[in-house]
């Protein structure tokens, strides 16, 4: 039996990143343009990958919960977006970081780079549920963070968020009466609160898991049948997303009422995605390691690996700079390099 499974959802085409713990699952996939190579999909056996332009990343939680069977048992379950990952690792530099916005405890990041990579390395994870940790989640938001005049939850959702008409609250709230009475005291102090566990990031144990799929996946069925939609924007179609992120702050509440252990965690929000143009921008830097030019009126100097070469200006071109521009020229020069590599590689063996 595995000790942890998180998945990482995928709407769009991206980096994918996948480890012994980590598996990128394509969300929307029955409706998708391009099946994702290297991933599974949230559209086979009891899934509700159709609806996911209002489930959001949680058509991918509900195909886990519904064909865990598929997936080796483990006992903990966990889930991340592709942009959006827990801070794991104890040493991760959040120094000039800034926050996603204010008062957030989820920090922006240019790419993808080695510290974001080493982050994610098993033994980080695994040291996270140490001492018998029931949940993790990031770190609670205070909406007054946003706006001072969020005092609570229920007018938060109502006077920002995308097509939240005051209808679909109430809806929402009155489900979550009539189906679980027993959270009526959280259901309140969550409406007239100003706290929310935020991005449907979690990692339980598997048995929690299971309890509050039940309890989410039960409300957002019942509030989904009720609401016409068919006239809604693109943004206004994610109800059940957000609504989601609701639902497991409430659900965090009652753990903690139950004294679970928990765990809150800051996130890193990677801002640019693009594997080339990562791949481009470290070659950049690790040209401008190894050459250095210096200009003046009547000459100019090249430096290479710490050898000093002079021209006259007339006669230089900005050649060095169009290597490093030249999209071409980068791609060539990062596969020989990888060429070399394996070539060591196998000498070595």
């Amino acid at each position: 039996m595995e000790k942890i499974k998180i998945f990482i959802t995928y709407k769009d085409k991206h980096r994918i990143i996948k480890t012994n713990i980590i598996n990128p699952i394509q969300t929307g996939r029955a409706i998708a343009d391009e099946v994702f190579q290297d991933m599974i999909g949230d559209d086979t056996g009891d899934n509700i990958s159709e609806k996911n332009p209002r489930y959001n990343e949680l058509s991918g939680q509900y195909w886990v919960w519904k064909n865990f069977d598929e997936i080796g048992n483990p006992d903990y379950i966990g889930f991340m977006h592709y942009r959006r990952h827990f801070i794991f690792d104890k040493s991760f530099n959040l120094k000039n970081k800034k926050p996603w916005f204010l008062g957030i405890n989820v920090f922006k990041t240019d790419y993808f780079d080695r510290e974001c990579e080493r982050n994610l390395a098993d033994k980080n994870i695994l040291q996270s549920i140490e001492g018998d940790i029931d949940c993790i989640a990031i770190k609670p938001y205070d909406i007054q963070y946003f706006d001072s005049n969020d005092l609570y939850m229920k007018e938060h959702y109502i006077a920002t968020i995308a097509g939240s008409k005051r209808i679909i609250w109430n809806i929402f709230y009155n489900t979550i009466l009539k189906l679980y009475p027993e959270y009526s005291e959280i259901l309140d102090k969550f409406s007239y609160g100003s706290i929310i566990n935020v991005c449907n990031m979690f990692i339980m144990k598997k048995e929690l898991f299971f309890n509050y799929c039940e309890f989410c996946f039960n409300i957002l069925e019942e509030v989904d049948r009720q609401i016409i939609h068919k006239d809604f924007s693109t943004q206004e179609l994610r109800y059940c997303g957000y609504l989601g992120e609701y639902l497991l702050t409430m659900y965090i509440m009652k753990l903690q009422q139950e004294n679970h252990k928990l765990k809150f965690l800051d996130a890193v929000l990677i801002m640019n995605d693009n594997p080339q143009k990562e791949k481009r921008r470290r070659l950049r830097k690790l040209f401008h390691k190894i050459f250095g030019i210096e200009k003046t009126i009547t000459h100019k100097k090249i430096k290479i690996f710490g050898i000093t070469f002079k021209f006259n200006a007339p006669n230089t071109k900005i050649l060095l700079h169009k290597l490093i521009e030249q999209d071409r020229l980068l791609n060539a020069l990062y596969t020989k390099v990888s060429e070399l590599q394996e070539e060591l590689i196998l000498k070595k063996h």
